[in-house]
């Protein structure tokens, strides 16, 4: 558990560096509103008036003629830059906040199915029994592989997605869309498809396993939206999720303090994302 504690905590430190780092790449490129560099977005809202909040935009987004493909040509080197530090800045922010809660959620729903803790606890007792799990187990992993797919499409953590616009007029099946019109592309419908998943609304692994117990991806697995705007960290995730899933219940046991029968696995906040209820379920494997 110390050791657990330690890597976890020297990670939550890089990233925090990182960010740092980064916020103070565009805040010295004069690519942030006035404000103070330890608080470069509450400090900001604070500092702003209203009047000055169309010149703030400008000075963060650039004018509507910057835009211009001349204009993006000649300025290439500085928009890449801003653009890498934005892309990593929402990796860190977007990806700590998701993983987290998918990791006490999943665990959560781990808890309350104890058969599955003893397949999994099998499997890589075989696989890693003395040694820190890596990407490449995830090949001789099926089960645990399945466990993890299946967690993140039971909790559908973000079931109203994010937001999306239509860059153009569309028509899709006899309706027409305006441009700029908001999208909510909401994600139960395949999720929770009763022809794809049968019994959706029930936890079982074996959604993503054929008849031979190995992993069997689903098209209709859409836990990281859809398309072009498809979630850019869903490849550090699914790594994350795995190796954290893996390195947990390799030291770790899952026993309920009351029935697992009696566990709510009902969200104590549904709406952009489906928040668990807290919990105390970890005990080390030996005492089990």
């Amino acid at each position: 558990m110390t050791a657990l504690g330690v890597t976890v905590a020297l990670l939550v430190w890089v990233m925090a560096l990182l960010c740092a780092f980064f916020w103070k790449q565009m805040y010295s490129s004069r690519k942030l509103p006035p404000g103070p560099f330890p608080l470069p977005i509450v400090g900001n809202l604070f500092q702003l008036e209203l009047k000055d909040v169309p010149k703030s935009f400008t000075r963060v987004f650039g004018s509507p003629a910057s835009w211009d493909p001349k204009a993006l040509g000649r300025s290439r080197g500085k928009i890449q830059k801003y653009n890498i530090a934005s892309t990593v800045a929402d990796l860190f922010f977007a990806g700590t906040v998701t993983t987290s809660v998918s990791l006490k959620y999943g665990l959560l729903v781990l808890m309350k199915h104890p058969e599955v803790g003893e397949k999994f606890h099998e499997e890589i007792d075989r696989v890693r029994p003395n040694r820190i799990p890596s990407i490449k187990d995830k090949l001789g992993m099926p089960y645990m592989d399945a466990v993890v797919h299946e967690i993140q499409r039971f909790i559908n953590l973000l079931p109203s997605n994010l937001n999306h616009e239509a860059t153009r007029d569309t028509v899709f099946r006899g309706y027409v869309i305006p441009k700029g019109t908001v999208l909510i592309p909401t994600l139960d419908p395949v999720l929770f498809d009763n022809q794809e998943f049968p019994d959706p609304d029930k936890f079982k692994p074996e959604h993503f396993l054929d008849e031979k117990g190995k992993f069997k991806y689903s098209d209709y697995f859409k836990a990281f939206s859809a398309g072009k705007r498809v979630c850019v960290g869903e490849g550090l995730a699914r790594m994350e999720w795995f190796l954290f899933f893996t390195a947990i219940l390799q030291h770790f046991s899952l026993k309920s303090l009351v029935d697992p029968k009696d566990i709510d696995l009902t969200p104590i906040v549904n709406a952009f994302a489906s928040i668990p209820p807290d919990y105390n379920c970890l005990l080390p494997r030996s005492q089990v």
